[in-house]
């Protein structure tokens, strides 16, 4: 190995460390969002509200979109939609799960 790809070797250890750093970071705020969308389920619930709000979602995304300039609006849109998709398995799980649930289009 040349000295020269040792430090490429040197400089992508240290960039992929970072790049762990983040996904531990990622990993765990995932984990607060689906807690926090299941309490919005748990809500629904004791509500009886069933509705999923798709205005909330293109809302969400347009806030995104002015903040975060940098990034191309399908990188983001990607990247939330699977978020959207997790928020509302985990809400449709709380809402399945209760034993008095009247509306057969959720089972």
């Amino acid at each position: 190995m040349t000295d020269k790809f040792a430090e490429y070797e040197a400089q992508l250890a240290v960039i992929r460390a970072s790049i762990d750093r983040v996904d531990e970071d990622l990993a765990k705020l995932l984990g607060t969002r689906l807690a926090l969308a299941a309490e919005i389920g748990r809500l629904k619930v004791e509500w009886g509200l069933w509705e999923m709000d798709e205005a909330r979602q293109t809302e969400i995304l347009q806030r995104l979109h002015r903040r975060f300039v940098d990034s191309t609006p399908l990188e983001l849109e990607a990247v939330w939609r699977v978020l959207f998709s997790l928020s509302i398995a985990r809400q449709l799980e709380i809402i399945r799960n209760q034993p008095d649930l009247d509306d057969p289009n959720l089972v």
